[in-house]
């Protein structure tokens, strides 16, 4: 029954493996040792690779059996045999508690020593073997290879470096009117205008977040008084981003009605969203956006419009498919 069911798994070598580690415990019990053994080995071989759920799963199988029974055979991998120091885990679990800087920093004077021992990082290696579903492991042994690389000292000041810029945008993001805003940018210039505030934002995939780096970037060309004008009147960011569109300047009016997203609503919006479309090689997104254009806007807004995608079409920097998105909008070409 054992050996059919294991047949039945043939297409599941993960699920196979954790079945065969149940088996050799069986045969160790009832039948013979070697047997056993035999079968632990295969279900190791197994479990070389797959999706990491599964893997850990069916490792920590092998381990459990191959511990429990007391076998040390030298084809069982490292990961099935070789001892895990017993305060690995719980300085991982530590690890991952650390959720904010402060914390982290005394985790680290805490524990430095013991985690540059040898013994210590076999034992991450391990763990990462066992556990290869945890982020944390890999981001331990990453943070280790920094601390080794540049010193101790380095990685501390940067981690402070970027607590404090962390926090500085928590605060500036938080303040509860567009003027508080534009008085907390002033007063905080050289924390927040910095490619290292830009760097955190860019990595926040949240609308504020995408919104304080647009104006972030539009301070490099603007005064903050501009910027702020844009983000709180809808005539100014409006200009603002035809004047982007009619220069060529995609990334610019990308910016503006970042700063300034309710620039993206009805059909004014559809037509800069047609813009970084097809500026940004999404040609049936674009198509999509200009035949809605077509369908619901103003004769005086097609107009225009296709007027404006016929004159980028027309420039040295010419943005590929824009003439052929007016004559969707509005097909007179003496428009």
């Amino acid at each position: 029954a054992w050996e059919d069911s294991i047949t039945d798994l043939e297409f599941s070598p993960l699920a196979q493996a954790e079945l065969r580690s149940h088996y050799a415990a069986y045969l160790a019990a009832h039948i013979d040792v070697s047997l056993a053994v035999e079968q632990l080995v295969r279900a190791a071989q197994a479990c070389g690779v797959g999706d990491r759920s599964p893997l850990s799963r069916a490792r920590q199988r092998v381990r459990g059996t191959a511990t429990s029974l007391g076998i040390q055979d030298p084809r069982l991998p490292e990961w099935a045999i070789a001892p895990l120091p017993d305060d690995v885990l719980e300085l991982l679990n530590q690890w991952v508690r650390a959720t904010d800087w402060p914390t982290t920093e005394v985790f680290l004077h805490t524990h430095i020593d013991r985690l540059q021992q040898p013994d210590f990082r076999r034992g991450l290696e391990l763990a990462a073997a066992l556990f290869p579903e945890s982020p944390d492991i890999d981001d331990l042994t990453d943070f280790l290879d920094q601390v080794e690389a540049e010193g101790l000292d380095v990685i501390l000041d940067r981690g402070r470096h970027d607590n404090e810029v962390r926090q500085t945008l928590d605060a500036w993001i938080s303040t509860r009117t567009w003027a508080e805003s534009k008085d907390f940018l002033d007063g905080h210039d050289s924390v927040l205008r910095t490619p290292e505030a830009q760097a955190l934002l860019a990595g926040a995939d949240a609308p504020e977040a995408r919104q304080h780096l647009a104006i972030l970037q539009l301070t490099e060309g603007l005064s903050s008084d501009q910027v702020y004008e844009i983000v709180t009147d809808p005539d100014v960011a409006t200009e603002a981003a035809f004047a982007a569109v009619d220069q060529a300047d995609v990334p610019l009016m990308r910016r503006v009605v970042t700063a300034h997203p309710a620039l993206l609503t009805g059909i004014t919006g559809a037509f800069f969203a047609t813009v970084s479309a097809v500026a940004g090689g999404a040609t049936d997104q674009a198509r999509q956006l200009a035949q809605a254009i077509a369908e619901h806007g103003t004769d005086t807004q097609r107009r225009a419009y296709a007027i404006r995608l016929r004159t980028l079409a027309g420039l040295p920097a010419a943005l590929a498919g824009a003439g052929e998105l007016a004559d969707v909008i509005h097909p007179d070409k003496h428009s």
